[in-house]
């Protein structure tokens, strides 16, 4: 008797509960629930039943055990741990997530929380209540997630290391298309991955490699016509992919140009080297119809452009080729004809149209080049300020760094094009001097800062201010010397000293020394620095990065603008680079207030800048 008056006792409380908190909680989709944990006694609503299939009704007689019978048992452990938590007082709260028996017999995600209300005398407890809320939903997007980015991480693996396989960069496609098709069936599970070309007639496709997992090996099918991808001439030009699902009674033409059944997803990635639709990388799956992500839709692109990037290696590789014989077959005729003067009037000409078509070509591909990396940066950037994860920003920042190096590789090459053309225009233009100065030690220090190095720009008290000349320039080689010194030095420090080799009436020769404690330049080394794409040590290419021509266009522009530059270096003890250019002098010596009888301390634990400024003061007067 005592039993049931205690039962209904609790069905009351939790009806009185569930008066107050139905205007809440209406709506909410949580079930409630009321337990004594010390005799097992367990109420619930219908909204706790209704989650897993059930009604009250069917799953009374109610306790503990029941809600136990339908918890996973890999579960079990982590919900005794939780409640445990909660009883012994290491959690105010008591909080699970765990999987429960649906009544059609699937597991779905259970959030459980809940909270000790009453305890007897003795401080047991004797009430606990809570919600039930099913977050199988949630659950399912958390793992979508996760899958998402294990496929991401191995899509950008294979892309990187088809990107970087030989066969790309010899043009081998037969060779691509093999290490394509069985990288992306075994990591991927893609059930079968071909690569077709479409024939010289451009009525037909040729499959180059097509892997199917089921049968786990490789095969090369004859041609098919293009009718039987489904694809007209239109969607054929225009389409960079295509996708399209099949029930079990449907059939897809992909194999031996026949019908064949089991194919029910389809995905299509365009091969469009140079913008002609080539052919195409494919995508079957049998397992059933699945709707492609745009993940997947990226990857296989990307599979395609790499494709299509061997394809144009090979073209290269054939017209240098035919370049090569056409040039061996000019050198014979010029040898043949070198008495004939209109003859070498006409190569000349051939000659100086090539080097123009050379540098519009360059100009047009770093236009080219440079729209889409500039949308990337412009979009990385928008990306930045939404709400992204530590390692969404991790990579997102990644992204723009890599496309400002790009930028500045595809700047350098656009210069050195410019210069070897004749088309680099020098400027002359007054403006003043110390403070181009100090932008560049306002640009590098931080850089400086950031490695723990020293960074000192000394200048001569007596250089003049307003000068003549063309600044751009100037600061181009002045930024390339000081990252190099920067790039180059782990440890100690750079100083920069800018002065006057020499100086006229109204003319002068800039000298201007970066000086590093860096890693230095061994003499054979040296004698390579200023040659087109080099650098000191093939390895720096790798370990520091740029294209190697820095220096190079550096000392085209001095020759420019009247100056040279030189080197001086020991192999593990620094280097120190000196240039000089022609400057229009405006002026006489820097302007400045006069400190006269005016005594100072400098006090400084750097030597080189107590020595600087100790300088300045004492040409301005003071003591």
């Amino acid at each position: 008797m005592k039993e049931v008056c205690s039962h209904h006792s609790m069905l009351e409380r939790l009806h009185a509960n569930e008066t107050r908190l139905e205007l809440a909680l209406r709506g909410t989709n949580m079930g409630l629930w009321d337990w004594n944990p010390s005799t097992g006694e367990l109420v619930i609503d219908e909204r706790w039943a209704e989650i897993i299939g059930y009604t009250v009704a069917e799953l009374a007689p109610i306790s503990l055990a029941t809600a136990l019978r339908f918890t996973h048992p890999d579960d079990l452990k982590l919900m005794s741990r939780r409640l445990d938590d909660h009883f012994e007082g290491r959690s105010a709260v008591y909080d699970c997530e765990f999987r429960v028996r649906h009544k059609d017999g699937r597991w779905i995600w259970i959030s459980d929380r809940g909270k000790i209300t009453e305890r007897d005398a003795e401080g047991r407890p004797t009430r606990m209540t809570g919600t039930h809320f099913d977050i199988s939903a949630r659950k399912q997007a958390e793992q979508q997630a996760q899958a998402m980015t294990r496929r991401l991480l191995q899509q950008n693996e294979l892309v990187a290391r088809l990107s970087a396989s030989r066969s790309v960069g010899e043009g081998d496609v037969e060779a691509v298309a093999r290490e394509l098709t069985v990288a992306v069936a075994s990591s991927l599970g893609i059930d079968v991955v071909s690569v077709w070309i479409r024939s010289e007639q451009g009525t037909a496709m040729e499959c180059l490699h097509q892997f199917d997992g089921a049968n786990l090996e490789p095969r090369i099918r004859p041609n098919i016509p293009l009718a039987c991808f489904g694809l007209g001439e239109t969607a054929f030009a225009h389409s960079n992919f295509m996708e399209a699902q099949y029930t079990a009674e449907e059939s897809v033409a992909l194999s031996l140009g026949a019908k064949v059944t089991g194919v029910r997803s389809l995905l299509l990635g365009a091969i469009r080297p140079g913008g002609r639709q080539l052919g195409l990388v494919c995508f079957q799956l049998r397992s059933g119809a699945h709707r492609w992500m745009s993940d997947e839709i990226s990857f296989i692109c990307q599979l395609a452009d790499q494709v299509g990037m061997a394809y144009l290696n090979r073209e290269r590789q054939v017209t240098e080729r035919k370049l090569q014989q056409t040039m061996a077959a000019l050198a014979l005729a010029n040898e043949q004809l070198a008495a004939t003067a209109e003859r070498s009037e006409e190569f000349a000409a051939k000659a100086g149209q090539a080097n123009s078509a050379k540098g519009q070509f360059l100009a047009n591909m770093s236009h080219e080049i440079r729209t889409p990396i500039n949308g990337i940066l412009g979009m990385t950037d928008l990306l930045l300020d939404t709400e992204l994860s530590d390692t969404q920003v991790h990579y997102a920042r990644t992204v723009r760094t890599s496309c400002n190096a790009l930028l500045g590789v595809i700047n350098d090459i656009l210069d050195f094009s410019k210069i070897e053309a004749g088309k680099l225009e020098i400027e002359e233009l007054d403006f003043p001097l110390w403070p181009l100065l100090d932008d560049l030690s306002d640009m590098m220090a931080p850089k400086a800062f950031e490695k723990g190095l020293s960074f000192l720009v000394h200048i001569d008290p007596d250089l003049p201010n307003q000068v003549h000349g063309d600044p751009s320039r100037l600061r181009q080689v002045l930024v390339n010397l000081a990252n190099n010194a920067l790039k180059f030095t782990h440890k100690g420090g750079v100083v920069i000293r800018v002065g006057l080799a020499s100086r006229e009436a109204e003319h002068g020769q800039l000298r201007v020394s970066f000086k590093d404690t860096g890693i230095g330049i061994s003499p054979e080394r040296q004698a390579h620095l200023f040659r087109p794409f080099t650098q000191a040590d093939s390895s720096h290419t790798r370990q520091f990065g740029g294209t190697g021509l820095g220096l190079v266009i550096c000392k085209q522009l001095l020759a420019l603008m009247g100056g040279d530059i030189s080197v001086s270096s020991v192999a593990g003890e620094g280097s120190e680079f000196v240039f000089t250019m022609r400057i229009g002098l405006k002026e006489g010596a820097q302007a400045f207030q006069r400190l006269q009888d005016l005594q100072v301390i400098v006090a400084s634990e750097q030597l080189g800048y107590r020595r600087v400024l100790s300088e300045h003061l004492r040409y301005w007067g003071a003591t």
